[in-house]
């Protein structure tokens, strides 16, 4: 059923939610600053029932083509208890992300504009950075990096920090404005398509002794294919990268200045 713009799901009983609670599955038409609701209010059949809102996401993009232009700060409830991503694909208006501070299995923490689980959410590992947008800064204590969390996002750079350890599949992807990477010495994996079709991308710089492991697809779209970017790791480093699987692809790996 939809309310001013906003589709809802009706969501069968669970353990954390007996009863009473949907999912907010798609925004097509909202304010610049979009404030999701703790519950929602609907009449059918002459019955009128109040829903609490603790799905947020239906697997797809949570904004359509004409909304993601309009919104340009998004604020999550504290009864939301589960995110489907990819959440904010296309928003390239977006530059705030707000966690209301009660909320027990998301957090926005350090005003870092992404969502990022707690150690009491059942659903992903805690300190995972699931969803930002354009003006993240992603906080030293994300361990992991969300499959689709940027995906399509509008970031020019991006700073992986340490502490971080995995750049979940597509995590990146399809971020075309995206033009240099730093990745912190803590990488260990950067998975499937995290940078697939980064089409600005001409900077990688890696502080990783050991070359992170990368598949063949992870840059696929991107490079070398398009604009063979300069990889710069240590420069006691460099042979390892030349000769790490995948790694080999790119011509360009040079000494961080």
């Amino acid at each position: 059923f939809h309310i001013d713009g906003f589709a809802y799901k009706v969501l069968p009983s669970n353990t954390l939610w007996p009863y009473g609670a949907v999912a907010l599955i798609e925004i097509a038409d909202c304010a610049a600053d979009v404030i999701i609701p703790d519950t929602i209010t609907y009449t059918f059949s002459n019955t009128t029932v109040t829903y609490i809102v603790t799905t947020l996401g239906g697997g797809a993009a949570l904004f359509t083509n004409s909304a993601k232009e309009t919104v340009k700060s998004i604020s999550i409830p504290k009864g939301i208890s589960v995110i489907n991503s990819p959440l904010f694909a296309g928003c390239s208006n977006l530059t705030s992300i707000v966690v209301d501070s009660e909320n027990p299995y998301y957090d926005s923490r350090e005003n870092c504009n992404a969502i990022i689980t707690t150690s009491q959410n059942p659903y992903f590992t805690p300190n995972t950075l699931i969803a930002g947008c354009k003006t993240t800064i992603i906080p030293n204590s994300v361990a992991e990096i969300g499959d689709n969390a940027f995906y399509n996002s509008a970031l020019e750079s991006i700073t992986i920090p340490t502490g971080t350890t995995k750049i979940g599949r597509s995590a990146f992807n399809n971020s075309i404005l995206l033009s240099s990477i730093t990745l912190s010495a803590t990488l260990i994996e950067i998975s499937d398509w995290a940078f697939a079709d980064c089409l600005s991308l001409n900077t990688i710089i890696c502080y990783a002794i050991e070359p992170p492991t990368i598949s063949s697809n992870t840059f696929f779209g991107s490079n070398p294919i398009y604009n063979n970017p300069s990889v710069y790791v240590p420069a006691y480093c460099i042979e390892a990268y030349k000769n790490a699987e995948h790694w080999i692809w790119f011509t360009q790996i040079l000494p961080i200045n």
